[in-house]
């Protein structure tokens, strides 16, 4: 699809194999902007998994990860993709499972 630029998932129980069908997706898609994972049961696994994709993404801005089951080396994870990403502008994590390791 070339012309969809906003994805919401917000409420879906996405389990592994889904993230590894939205990071397939991530890798080949030009056109989505925003992506909204909110209170999705994403686990660190998950997490990290996705963050493999985000680290390459040139086409992504705004990502929500809010309300979900994110802990210390899921935060890492997005953090090292961050130090490649150069276009995400907006990223939510609020309501998760970081702690001080992760931030």
């Amino acid at each position: 699809n070339k012309t969809l630029n906003k994805l919401d998932l917000s409420g879906c129980r996405i389990c592994p194999v889904r993230i590894t069908e939205i990071v397939n997706m991530l890798k080949i898609n030009e056109s989505l902007r925003i992506l909204d994972l909110r209170e999705c049961w994403i686990d660190d696994e998950c997490v990290i998994e996705f963050a493999k994709a985000l680290a390459t993404n040139k086409y992504l801005i705004n990502l929500s990860f809010c309300h979900n089951e994110i802990d210390n080396r899921g935060a890492v994870a997005i953090a090292d993709a961050l130090l490649t990403n150069t276009t995400l502008q907006k990223l939510y994590l609020d309501y998760n499972k970081i702690g001080t390791e992760g931030t």
